[in-house]
């Protein structure tokens, strides 16, 4: 997994081209969906405390995701437009820069795929779909997050936001218009670099990927488009960062993302308590108990658990959709 971090810089100019292509590509995405005022974010009671007494989000491994199937989706879209242009174009460089990406791009085995981190969110507040799926159906939260504050984090934190994507022709469109657009831009930085030509495609291309295939985790299947979800993809910065969780089916590789802000004032009790500093505090507005036997008591648990962190007025909703397990 880490040999697809960048070993060799390339000119800072040139990296910041590629990173600004992808993100104004990504932007074009969804220039139609605003940012919603609220995230959401269903997990189960575990999950809750975990979030609360960390301070942190936690972003996953996309091998690890239910739908890591989607990542290597669009990997292969990249592969079949490579393969397509190998056949239609003749200038050297480019098929230089073709022969160059292409194998990586080829592998499509889980520990091939590129180190992105996700943490998901659903603009859809109380979604029986979602209770079900992300909340083991009764006993669950729904974590209303201040989005602004959330995107307020990006650059310290390496990540961007993005809707997913869902539509098949708009995801094969994106693909398309990038490959287009690198080969079109690495012949423009090849011609400062003729003395170590070789070396710099290499570096050159290990940098297009990395960047570009960052937009890969938006892509997902159309029958999950009911979800509108929205993601956080976190750009791994180094190995170090990485901790491992211990799960029935094995290891998850995840990391820890500070979103919230340090709590200041008079907190030795709390401290004395705790064993350690008080966990920052969360940009969390809402908070609702998920459906079925226990909601209100649940609701009742989970505000004191915000309480006990010093979280003051967050909004508190139970849920009262018909739904119980067994």
């Amino acid at each position: 997994m880490f040999d697809f971090l960048p070993e060799k810089p390339i000119p800072p100019d040139e990296d910041a081209e590629i990173s600004k292509r992808v993100l104004e590509s990504i932007k074009g995405f969804h220039q139609n969906i605003p940012l919603p005022k609220t995230f959401y974010h269903y997990t189960d009671a575990a999950g809750l405390k975990g979030i609360v007494e960390s301070g942190t989000l936690r972003a996953t491994h996309i091998a690890f995701m239910n739908d890591a199937s989607e990542y290597l989706h669009a990997v292969s879209l990249l592969a079949d437009n490579i393969s397509d242009a190998k056949k239609r174009l003749s200038d050297p460089l480019q098929i230089k820069l073709l022969e160059e990406i292409g194998p990586p791009v080829a592998a499509t085995r889980p520990q091939d795929t590129a180190p992105f981190f996700i943490s998901c969110f659903s603009a859809k507040v109380n979604s029986l779909n979602q209770w079900r799926a992300y909340s083991r159906g009764e006993g669950g939260f729904c974590i209303g997050f201040d989005t602004a504050k959330i995107d307020s984090k990006a650059n310290e934190q390496f990540f961007f936001l993005s809707p997913a994507i869902y539509d098949r022709d708009q995801q094969a469109k994106w693909v398309r218009e990038f490959l287009d657009w690198a080969l079109i831009e690495y012949v423009r930085v090849a011609d400062k670099h003729r003395a170590e030509e070789d070396e710099h495609r290499r570096s050159w291309a290990h940098m297009l990927l990395w960047r570009a295939t960052s937009a890969a985790p938006i892509m997902k299947n159309p029958a999950f488009a009911e979800e509108e979800e929205w993601r956080l993809i976190h750009i791994l910065q180094s190995k170090w960062d990485v901790r491992f969780l211990p799960k029935p089916v094995g290891l998850v590789p995840f990391v820890e993302l500070k979103l919230g802000t340090p709590q200041t004032g008079p907190a030795a009790p709390q401290i004395a308590r705790l064993g350690r500093p008080l966990p920052d505090k969360l940009p969390i507005n809402v908070l609702w108990s998920g459906p079925g036997r226990a909601t209100d008591t649940s609701l009742l648990a989970g505000r004191t658990l915000l309480e006990q962190f010093n979280y003051d007025g967050v909004h508190l909703e139970a849920s009262k959709i018909p739904y119980r397990v067994g």
